[in-house]
């Protein structure tokens, strides 16, 4: 159908049509015209419109501001009919205490299980970490943790693909360790571009891990896509590439130098460091056991994207 049929039938009533025509203009990133349709379908009740046009006022696109009351009008008008990503949204506000809420596990916990209950993939990867770690008033149960983020993982999603990956390279969560399984999934998240299994792939690259041929190539590019976004584990595998000139990269100190600092400048990763050099015993701490403690650290409990998930 085209825009002009799509916007007679919009301008007659049709809230499909309004909430069809913000998402078109949101994806041509024509935000105004996004928002100006969003509201009219919000208006009219339509509940993922209005999950959307809370997103236009918590980036502040469109012709609006950031206001973080009508983020939270909207979401709440959208999860109170029951849509799951608005309640996903919703208990992640609640989790980390975004937008003028107080932070509340609990409420957390009732948002994100009720969007896990309509197959919410992130709600469902959120819950399984809540589980993960006893939080919210939950018991600790790892195998209903596992259970979600293999339920996240296989309706596609990068963070409970790689949650799960993650189990199976440790043999966490009541699973049998099993390499080859963690390659698997870490590959199918890091297609999709999540930096965490970006580099535990480039770690089973580098070592051969999971029937993976050792390919200190391709860990490379793969440290190195991690570490533009961020993963200071990545960071730290690269500068020492540099440093030492290793795997098709030339000795470059400057270079190390950058990725070295990049590293050092997350607090969970140089708090690590520091405890492990005051004994003599950096070479102790495993790279599993780093990557567990910064991905269970405050600051990496949500995915990455913005920290909330507008879809």
């Amino acid at each position: 159908m085209s825009i002009a049929d799509l916007e007679a039938r919009a301008e007659a009533g049709d809230v499909e049509a309004q909430n069809e025509l913000g998402e078109i203009y949101e994806l041509r990133e024509e935000y105004v015209q996004a928002v100006y349709w969003y509201h009219r379908a919000a208006e009219n009740g339509n509940s993922a419109a209005q999950n959307q046009l809370a997103m236009m006022y918590y980036l502040g696109r469109g012709g609006v501001s950031k206001d973080n009351k009508k983020v939270l009008y909207w979401l709440r008008k959208s999860a109170e009919q029951e849509n799951p990503k608005a309640q996903a949204n919703l208990g992640a506000m609640y989790y980390i205490g975004e937008c003028g809420l107080p932070e509340d596990k609990t409420q957390a916990l009732y948002w994100y299980k009720k969007a896990a209950e309509q197959e919410e993939s992130y709600a469902q990867v959120q819950l399984g970490r809540m589980y993960y770690s006893g939080e919210g008033g939950l018991t600790t149960d790892k195998v209903k943790a596992v259970l979600l983020f293999r339920q996240s993982a296989e309706q596609g999603n990068p963070y409970g693909q790689d949650e799960l990956g993650y189990a199976y390279y440790t043999g966490d969560c009541g699973l049998s360790e099993d390499k080859k399984q963690a390659a698997y999934w870490f590959s199918k998240s890091a297609e999709q571009e999540n930096p965490d299994s970006q580099y535990m792939l480039g770690i089973m690259y580098l070592d051969g891990e999971g029937g993976l041929k050792w390919d200190p190539v391709k860990a490379r590019s793969l440290f190195q896509k991690s570490a533009e976004q961020g993963n200071p584990y990545a960071q730290a595998e690269l500068g020492d590439m540099y440093y030492s000139g290793e795997h098709g990269l030339p000795e470059d100190k400057a270079l190390a130098d950058y990725w070295h600092r990049q590293a050092h400048k997350n607090p969970i990763y140089e708090q690590e460091e520091q405890a492990f050099s005051d004994f003599m015993m950096v070479m102790i701490i495993t790279r599993t056991q780093k990557i567990r403690t910064f991905r269970c650290s405050e600051e990496n409990k949500l995915n990455r994207e913005g920290k909330i998930n507008f879809e």
